[in-house]
């Protein structure tokens, strides 16, 4: 009875990975909005978390952050490429584990909920489904501040570097 249901967590396990790597490799997982992307890729997470608990949902959210981390290395937008320049372990921290630490706290959130409320399996599913999307944001928030201020200063000063040596230069 133990080998079929390692046998069945493993297989669910295997199918919100794929459906990670499609989302994240076809248009489906982000949407642009300017010159920042909204991830969809939290979706499947929540969903992992919730039905196979916080050790799947840290493995999802481990292959959401390494997939982020790729195309940020690969296609750098302009925060991603802001945040490599000032710091690549700190973005390595918040692609990668940050991203570990969202889908390990929505599946303990989830279990927490469900532990208060054992009778309204809705409601714990909506409370789950709405803290994976902030636990990201929230956990992204402090170590991307981090670089993206540290990114941001030798900009503005390089920036009135060459005013002041545009201005002198000028006939």
């Amino acid at each position: 009875m133990k080998n079929r249901t390692n046998t069945r967590w493993l297989t669910q396990l295997a199918l919100l990975v794929a459906v990670l790597l499609v989302m994240n490799y076809t248009p489906l997982g982000y949407l642009q909005v300017g010159p920042l992307s909204m991830s969809l890729l939290t979706i499947p997470v929540a969903i992992g978390a919730m039905t196979l608990g916080p050790v799947a949902g840290a493995i999802l959210g481990g292959v959401f952050g390494t997939t982020s981390f790729v195309s940020a290395l690969r296609t750098p937008s302009v925060m991603s490429a802001a945040m490599l320049q000032a710091s690549p372990v700190g973005t390595f921290i918040t692609c990668f584990v940050a991203r570990v630490l969202v889908g390990l706290c929505a599946g303990w959130v989830y279990i927490g909920i469900k532990k208060l409320l054992p009778k309204n399996t809705k409601l714990c599913c909506a409370v789950g489904a709405v803290a994976t999307p902030l636990l990201n944001t929230w956990n992204g928030v402090p170590a991307a501040g981090v670089p993206s201020a540290a990114a941001a200063a030798p900009a503005t000063h390089s920036a009135r570097t060459a005013s002041r040596l545009s201005s002198t230069m000028a006939p």
